[in-house]
């Protein structure tokens, strides 16, 4: 129930910031969704190629990756986020509105360590064509998502052929 009042709460508040930013810029819809992820330190793995875990001023540890680099994507997008961009669509940063979300499949490293199973899974993704690239691009394919999502060595463990 209190998971449902913060999203209830997040989504709110979303929603007043996009109200108030009508002509601004794309980098700072892309800075304020970015502040929700941090506000809502969502557990991640941090698996994908050339990323490291950060620390934000909060405490929240959060993974930092290439920009545009689909390794980003390795974890599963936060669930504030994925819920917001599914049930309010893409702001759009032309006009004062939010457009619907494409829903498309993207690919992610789930990591069960009570089944012990680590695989790449596929997920329903709310795509934004101008957030794809610098707040959450994630794999298009399974292939995309062992090439970024393993290193090196974890895929020669694997006998995958993608090795770097």
């Amino acid at each position: 129930m209190n998971n449902l009042i913060n999203i209830l709460s997040v989504s709110f508040a979303l929603f007043v910031i996009y109200q108030a930013l009508n002509a601004q810029r794309q980098d700072q819809i892309i800075a304020d969704l970015g502040r929700l992820i941090v506000e809502n330190c969502p557990p991640m793995l941090c698996t994908g190629l050339d990323c490291a875990v950060v620390t934000e001023r909060n405490g929240c540890q959060l993974c930092a990756c290439p920009i545009g680099s689909p390794a980003r994507g390795c974890d599963p997008m936060p669930f504030v986020l994925w819920h917001d961009l599914i049930v309010n669509g893409c702001p759009n940063v032309t006009v004062n509105t939010r457009d619907p979300a494409q829903k498309v499949h993207r690919w992610f490293r789930r990591v069960n360590r009570f089944t012990n199973t680590d695989q790449c899974e596929p997920y329903i993704f709310p795509y934004c064509s101008e957030l794809d690239f610098n707040l959450w691009r994630s794999p298009r394919t399974k292939q995309e998502c062992e090439l970024y999502c393993y290193s090196s060595e974890e895929q020669r463990k694997r006998g995958g052929s993608n090795v770097v």
